[in-house]
């Protein structure tokens, strides 16, 4: 039932990783966990072994009408994948107009997935603003900001903040939760130590994880693989299992605020 949405105001944070090795951990917490490619890169299947050649996607011509659920793939892990497709600049533009001029299309495609209590849904979103990133945050209930510990996150942070960055379509604040994970931490260098303690300080607990810079992650995606699967005792590893921990704990504490008011 849950929905989240990763994204980032600048390219380059790792965010599709994150994705893939988030919703493997929440899988192995008791989810069903469902993860969906909105980026024209098509990069999420990478990390589930499916064929470079394998092109299948729900933004492909003849996949545009089908349902969703007719669409996603089981992955060796368990994960059910709906890839973004391999497709030319003219078909994303199709997707983007039904995003733009149908307001309910995301949430009738969504909604299958979103019906079922077990389930949760994590989109992987393209960097920077675009009408999937406002589209997808009208429904979210997590909005998960990914950052770098650079001068870069610092100054666009107050975008986020601000609700600017996770708007809806009509630029209203949306209902959804932000929340924030730092990726690429390397304790080495002075000016990730001096950031993170900036965010610390102006995030509290709403920074939900921090990823350590760990080579494994780059070995895993060379492999196709995960890296709980890859490498099961790197730094990176149980950082992101406790990422998963902070979110389902999130998520299930909101669960049973919304059971209490059902019941008053």
């Amino acid at each position: 039932m849950p929905l989240l949405s990763l994204a980032s105001p600048k390219g380059g944070v790792g965010k599709t990783m994150l994705t893939a090795n988030l919703a493997h951990e929440l899988q192995r917490l008791g989810w069903q966990t469902v993860v969906v490619d909105f980026d024209l890169q098509n990069a999420l299947r990478l990390h589930f072994a499916m064929m470079l050649s394998d092109g299948r996607g729900f933004a492909i011509p003849e996949s545009l009408e089908a349902p969703w659920e007719e669409l996603v793939f089981e992955t060796p892990s368990g994960v059910l994948l709906l890839p973004f497709g391999t497709v030319a600049v003219e078909h994303a533009r199709i997707v983007r107009q039904r995003l733009r001029h149908e307001r309910d299309w995301l949430r009738l495609k969504l909604e299958p997935f979103l019906r079922e209590p077990e389930v949760i849904v994590l989109i992987d979103l393209p960097p920077g603003h675009s009408v999937f990133l406002e589209a997808v945050s009208e429904l979210a209930d997590l909005n998960l900001a990914v950052l770098l510990p650079d001068a870069t996150s610092i100054a666009l942070l107050p975008r986020i903040e601000c609700g600017e960055f996770f708007a809806a379509r009509d630029g209203a604040p949306t209902r959804g939760t932000v929340r924030y994970v730092v990726n690429q931490l390397d304790l080495r260098r002075r000016l990730n130590r001096d950031v993170l303690t900036v965010l610390r300080t102006k995030l509290a607990d709403r920074l939900l994880g921090v990823i350590y810079r760990d080579e494994y992650l780059s070995e895993a995606v060379a492999s196709q693989r995960l890296v709980a699967d890859f490498a099961p005792e790197s730094k990176a590893s149980y950082d992101i299992a406790a990422l998963a921990a902070s979110v389902d704990e999130m998520l299930m504490n909101d669960r049973q605020a919304l059971a209490r008011v059902a019941v008053a």
